[in-house]
């Protein structure tokens, strides 16, 4: 089992800002999925506890798109919505597979 909640965030980099759609995610969701990074790892149980650093796995369009497909991006940081995040790893580009589904609000 995972837990998602989806929103929107402001990145900001290079004096720029942008309001992008994000999810956050348990450390259990891309297990559950199967899926792996393109890059990096994913989320740890760790991370998962109440005062654990902030981390974030990148989207593959955006790390493609704001980051220049950059191999080294592991382990920067971004801000998001103000905070600093440490960037652990990037997401394939991948679709949900067919047997999952959203419960209702």
């Amino acid at each position: 089992m995972a837990a998602s909640w989806a929103g929107t965030a402001d990145l900001s980099l290079d004096r720029s800002t942008e309001k992008l759609p994000f999810w956050r995610v348990t450390s259990s969701f891309f297990p559950v999925l199967g899926v792996q990074p393109v890059l990096g790892r994913v989320f740890t149980a760790e991370e998962d506890l109440p005062g654990a650093l902030h981390v974030a796995l990148l989207g593959y369009a955006l790390w493609r798109r704001r980051f220049g497909g950059d191999p080294g991006v592991a382990g920067k940081t971004v801000r998001l919505d103000g905070e600093v995040y440490t960037v652990v790893g990037v997401a394939p580009c991948w679709h949900l597979p067919p047997w999952f589904r959203w419960l209702p609000e």
